[in-house]
């Protein structure tokens, strides 16, 4: 079975690059979603039910090392965060982020879902199928599969 999926844009995307906080990973949903107010282009990509991984499925040793490094914390916790079977916004709580101003759970949660569109990658698949606070997401490296994607119609946009 096949699936499209959507990933919306404040430009049309000309180059794909891997020096932003996400690297190449890009967020795709269901269906069109709107949180920049000032949304451009709407790219759709087919993908096939074998393309895709679900969060709880992945580990990758190198992944889990660098998660680990970065929140300080040892590897099985490390391999639960890439996973998502411990949420970091639960385990770092509020106590944990007073004492420890530098450590940013936000940046820290959009560096998990990096790991977890590289670690889909990694295992040999396109996409990884997670959730975030806006529902169902897709993680995807998007080096080498941007060619995949369509711009869609401007009737897409609000």
């Amino acid at each position: 079975m096949t699936i499209k999926i959507y990933h919306t844009s404040p430009e049309e995307i000309k180059e794909i690059r891997e020096d932003g906080l996400f690297g190449d990973v890009f967020f795709w949903a269901p269906e069109p979603y709107f949180m920049a107010p000032t949304v451009k282009a709407i790219y759709e990509i087919e993908l096939d039910d074998n393309e895709i991984i679900k969060a709880h499925q992945l580990y990758d040793h190198e992944i889990i090392e660098k998660i680990s490094e970065r929140a300080n914390v040892d590897l099985e916790i490390a391999e639960s965060f890439l996973n998502g079977s411990i949420n970091e916004f639960k385990y770092f709580d509020d106590e944990f982020t007073y004492n420890n101003p530098n450590f940013d759970i936000g940046d820290f949660s959009w560096f998990l879902q990096k790991c977890r569109g590289y670690a889909a990658r990694k295992m040999g698949f396109i996409a990884c199928k997670d959730a975030d606070e806006q529902g169902t997401v897709y993680l995807i490296r998007m080096k080498d599969v941007f060619k995949r994607t369509q711009l869609c119609d401007n009737d897409l946009l609000p």
